[in-house]
């Protein structure tokens, strides 16, 4: 908790804003908030760019706390479908489901598959266990260890708590690629360079990694969890896996692996598909309308 002496600084942020959008949960700014709310004359947005998971004991422990702490908001903003839901049952009003979006114009269209001799597998995101880097290490290994398919090739862009194992990982298999952090400018040229994209994480609000390589028309397989299965249609634009079947997820790799092997000009056709699918609801020239809408509708609202 911060020290009390810097309560006024707190204070005098917030009120120097008619409307202020925090994201949540944060075990210390959701206490805080409920605790001065009657000090802070701003309306309150808040955003669930994800959520607490019930498998961690901590965390579990704290949703009851997280569902009193959340009575201090004006409105609720929920990034997927599952947590607009939830808001619903727990009879929050002032609920806005929209999702996160992407510039499709800086992450444009994959190259052809035909010109390339590797298939490339791109995972990009914090390297956590939140976000499924050690399942991504026991997918690399089932790959080349059971599946021995000698053409997949893994780049892996990004960094975090896990990123020694990761490397590790670099050390022992010639068909991986660890980037470490890569920055916004580079970012699109590697998406566009890939032909699948990888998603194993256990928890998401409505990740924009995923909106990226879609809006490039990447299929992706990712774990069938709030947020990833918003976004992907299983079957048409990628896979969606129980999270953390290792098995399953190969299966899935090996199945893209073979359809851009066999019949490039198809994975190409789908790769247009799926862009297109981004372009006509995630692009951010759509989306951000609806955020002001969401500012005005809550700075107007009395209740």
């Amino acid at each position: 908790m911060p020290n009390p002496i810097y309560f006024d600084c707190i204070l005098s942020l917030f009120n120097s804003s008619d409307l202020v959008y925090v994201m949540v949960p944060s075990t210390l700014i959701d206490t805080l908030i409920y605790l001065i709310r009657h000090c802070i004359r701003s309306k309150l947005i808040a955003g669930f760019h994800g959520f607490l998971r019930s498998d961690v004991l901590l965390q579990k422990l704290y949703l009851p706390i997280f569902k009193k702490s959340l009575g201090a908001f004006n409105a609720y903003h929920a990034l997927n479908s599952a947590t607009y839901i939830w808001l619903q049952k727990m009879g929050f009003s002032n609920v806005f489901l929209i999702p996160n979006g992407v510039d499709t114009r800086t992450f444009q269209l994959c190259e052809n598959p035909s010109s390339y001799q590797i298939f490339n597998i791109l995972i990009s995101g914090r390297l956590t266990e939140d976000k499924g880097a050690d399942i991504l290490i026991k997918i690399i290994q089932y790959i080349n260890e059971r599946l021995k398919a000698r053409s997949i090739k893994f780049t892996i862009a990004g960094s975090g708590p896990l990123e020694d194992r990761v490397k590790a990982v670099t050390q022992k298999y010639k068909n991986v690629n660890f980037l470490g952090f890569v920055g916004e400018q580079v970012l699109p040229k590697i998406y566009m360079g890939a032909n699948l994209f990888l998603i194993p994480s256990r928890t998401e609000g409505m990740p924009l990694s995923l909106l990226e390589a879609q809006s490039c028309g990447l299929p992706a397989i990712g774990s069938n969890i709030p947020g990833i299965s918003d976004i992907i249609i299983n079957g048409k634009t990628g896979r969606l896996i129980h999270p953390g079947n290792i098995a399953s997820f190969a299966e899935a790799i090996k199945e893209y692996y073979l359809l851009w092997r066999h019949s490039p000009e198809q994975y190409y056709e789908m790769s247009r598909t799926i862009r297109e699918h981004i372009v006509n609801n995630y692009d951010w020239n759509s989306i951000i309308g609806k955020i002001e809408n969401m500012f005005k509708e809550t700075l107007t609202n009395t209740m």
